[in-house]
């Protein structure tokens, strides 16, 4: 499992073998997201230095980005 923490400390990212990221609330620890659009082991995970994106990788060869504030793709 792989673990990200937001640069402001709110969110956490995790990433696992079974496909998907989670979006968590740091201080709750409450599950917010499950985000399963890769089709193999999420293997990478990092929020940008502003805290405004999440990269998420997969061993699908694929690399994500996420808007933070909806958690949505960011589209290219």
């Amino acid at each position: 499992m792989r673990v990200a923490v937001s640069p402001d400390g709110k969110w956490l990212a995790t990433g696992s073998g079974d496909q998907t990221a989670k979006i968590w609330d740091a201080f709750t620890g409450k599950e917010i997201l499950t985000i399963a659009d890769h089709t193999d082991t999420v293997s990478g995970l990092a929020f940008s230095p502003d805290g405004n994106v999440l990269a998420t990788a997969g061993h699908d060869n694929t690399i994500r980005l996420w808007k933070v504030s909806s958690f949505s793709e960011r589209q290219k």
